[in-house]
């Protein structure tokens, strides 16, 4: 556009619109569609005295069923107008470009998904392309298939009061973690990276990436959902009451040495006993054999029993690990409630309160030191009395002379 007006700027608003057919393009297709419009919000552009500008716009091609998989002829037509200074619009010219093309490499599917032969939060769905419906897509190089997450049907599932609803929106599973994991595959078993992607309108997709379809048009997915009482179980860390018979909870504490202090609370709840001899066994979750205490003590209903005890470390543990404590009772068979709590095992060093630091072997060291010297003096205990008792006497004999000299000033 030119502006010919030798004494001020001419001021404009430009409307655009796209508009594609599924193939190739002409006069009488019944199937063009708008797949990108600026609706009520033009651009506003300006040109100066006696310039003349190309005005370009860039969009972002939509994710449209019309233009998946497949070479679209499009075209593209501007509205502009010329606006005065209030922004009342004059006059307008009206455009429309020769035809392009827009080619996708990319497919989304909305995917009918089904529950895994005899597994519980197992889903499987097959992608066939080479099926009637997707006949007129491209199948020939390499993109990418997109997923659409909506909803799945979980009536036959055993905890489908989980969920509160029959049908689950994966997308609100997605942002709670309830699902595990997410594979897919060639029908020669290769396996094709899965990534989760979300999208502007708040849903989720399932992408494919990478796809080769020469190796093949079949794809299978599946999706494991959270198990349900695993999912409990790490919500109610440290108070994982199984049978309800006691209220039961332990806390751990973070361990700059090789063991690690934990307390523990047990008061009984549910029975017909006032009081019950309680067995506990605590031990590091994956070194049961190496960490294992066993212990008894009465629990009864008015009074918790409340406790500290310790746990070795073995060498080279660190990190973040958790504590699994079992409690039952005698005649009440296996079942046991269980507690669990984490701890962190320090790195070797510990902050100083000087904002130094402390290696952990020196800090194992003093602590040997104190225990050796507290040792050696409960062994000679006696011998220790003996030498305070002299220290005292010496002390009131110097005392008592003291007073002499000060009287005889």
């Amino acid at each position: 556009m030119t502006n010919v007006e030798k004494m001020k700027r001419i001021p404009m608003e430009i409307y655009h619109q796209v508009r594609c057919s599924a193939g190739s393009d002409n006069n009488n297709d019944l199937d063009r569609i708008l797949i990108i419009s600026d609706d009520s919000e033009p651009d506003h552009r300006g040109i100066g005295i006696g310039s003349t500008q190309m005005q370009c716009k860039q969009f972002n091609i939509p994710e449209d069923t019309m233009l998946q998989g497949r070479n679209s002829e499009c075209y593209a037509s501007t509205e502009t107008w010329i606006i005065n200074d209030v922004g009342e619009e004059l006059f307008g010219y009206f455009s429309t470009s020769p035809v392009f093309n827009i080619s996708s490499d990319s497919i989304n599917i909305q995917a009918d998904w089904e529950r895994k032969a005899g597994a519980k939060n197992n889903f499987t769905t097959t992608i066939n392309l080479s099926a009637k419906q997707y006949e007129d897509w491209n199948a020939d190089g390499i993109g990418n298939i997109d997923i659409r997450l909506s909803k799945i049907d979980t009536e036959n599932l055993d905890h489908t009061d989980q969920y509160g609803s029959t049908l689950v929106d994966l997308s609100a599973l997605l942002e709670t973690r309830y699902i595990k994991t997410a594979s897919a595959e060639y029908e020669n078993g290769t396996s094709i990276p899965v990534y989760l992607e979300w999208l502007e309108d708040g849903l989720v997709e399932l992408e494919l990436r990478d796809v080769n379809y020469s190796v093949g048009n079949v794809y299978t997915l599946e999706l494991e959902l959270e198990d349900w009482d695993e999912r409990q179980s790490d919500a109610l860390e440290g108070i994982e009451n199984k049978t309800g018979t006691f209220a039961f909870n332990i806390t751990a504490k973070n361990s700059l040495s090789d063991t690690v202090d934990f307390d523990i609370y047990a008061l009984l709840e549910i029975s017909d006993q006032s009081q019950v001899e309680g067995f506990f066994s605590c031990y590091l979750d994956g070194y049961k054999a190496e960490t294992e205490i066993q212990f008894e003590h009465a629990i009864n209903k008015i009074t918790p029993y409340e406790a500290g005890k310790s746990l070795d470390i073995p060498d080279g543990v660190t990190g973040t690990q958790t504590i699994i404590c079992e409690l039952g009772f005698l005649g009440f068979g296996n079942d046991k409630d269980i507690a669990s709590d984490t701890f962190k095992v320090g790195s070797g060093s510990i902050s100083g309160s000087a904002g130094g630091t402390q290696d952990k072997t020196i800090v194992e060291k003093i602590k040997e030191t104190s225990e050796d010297f507290l040792e050696h003096i409960n062994e000679n205990s006696t011998t220790y009395w003996i030498i305070f008792v002299i220290i005292v006497l010496v002390l009131l004999i110097c005392y008592a002379y003291w007073e002499i000299y000060r009287k005889n000033e």
